[in-house]
């Protein structure tokens, strides 16, 4: 064999056994696509200035002890937000603001309503979804 046939004594492939970049186009060219496009054309759907993904949103929720927690949403309609029943679960609309991808007021939008799935229970992980309803 020559010097550049030389295995490590941790590689467990053979010399032939390896790939290059060039053997991996057929795999590439019938990979799977994503289901999501990289830039949604949805410009009603762009929550606030938009950007990668403009239907991903960020809630920051102030807990009745005084703490707060975060969570993430998904903008349904330009004022529907779909959630976790267990980030607004017993909290008021009005401690719960929503933002885009800045973190700034200039952003961040106040909840009018919170829907709760009505069969949502914290013990159980069934039926964890609730819908925002977000001012503009």
């Amino acid at each position: 064999t020559s010097p550049g046939d030389r295995t490590s004594p941790g590689d467990r492939t053979s010399p032939g056994d390896r790939t290059t970049e060039d053997d991996n186009t057929e795999d590439e060219e019938h990979a799977t696509k994503p289901t999501t496009p990289e830039e949604p054309d949805l410009p009603e759907f762009r929550f606030f200035e938009g950007n990668r993904y403009p239907f991903l949103v960020f809630i920051h929720v102030k807990l009745p002890n005084g703490l707060t927690g975060n969570c993430v949403g998904t903008l349904i309609k330009p004022t529907i937000v779909l959630t976790s029943a267990h980030c607004t679960s017993k909290i008021s609309p009005q401690h719960i603001m929503v933002y885009n991808h800045y973190f700034n007021k200039k952003h961040m939008r106040h909840v009018s309503h919170v829907y709760q799935h009505k069969s949502y229970n914290e013990r159980k992980p069934d039926h964890d979804i609730s819908l925002l309803k977000v001012s503009t």
